[in-house]
């Protein structure tokens, strides 16, 4: 199935709304459509690649922080190594995170069929299950 035409995003659902109003406020931006606009690179087909975005720009933003904070004049050494170990840190997650979100591009979009562990056993044969039988997230087709 290709991906849908209406771009994920665009739709107004409180889920949406909060997640951007969320990402704004937490990667210091000016408002909520520039963090629309940054989860729009990643070009996010549901909500957990929306989430996955998100996170993305939020520890990204926070790099940058810690970049900044790192680079101030007269810093202590015990201060810049602190922040240079958040700075690996952020960027190992980041990296992680990009990872996760190019596996779940990789595999043909599907609406996202079970949404929850109970309803996972309701879903047709052969279709992307989010839970698996032990209540952890699933990004792959069922086998």
């Amino acid at each position: 199935m290709p991906f849908p035409a209406k771009k994920f995003l665009d739709d107004d659902s409180p889920f949406i709304e909060d997640l951007l109003r969320t990402t704004a406020e937490a990667a210091h931006l000016p408002n909520v459509q520039t963090a629309r606009e940054l989860i729009a690179v990643h070009q996010p087909r549901d909500p957990v690649e929306a989430m996955l975005a998100a996170q993305v720009v939020t520890s990204e933003a926070e790099l940058l922080d810690e970049a900044r904070r790192a680079a101030t004049p007269g810093l202590s050494n015990e201060h810049f190594l602190r922040h240079t170990d958040a700075i690996i840190s952020l960027d190992k997650k980041i990296r992680a995170t990009r990872h996760t979100l190019a596996k779940t591009h990789a595999q043909p979009w599907q609406p996202a069929l079970a949404t929850s562990p109970s309803a996972a056993g309701s879903t047709a044969e052969g279709a992307l299950r989010r839970w698996g039988p032990d209540g952890a997230l699933m990004l792959g087709p069922t086998a």
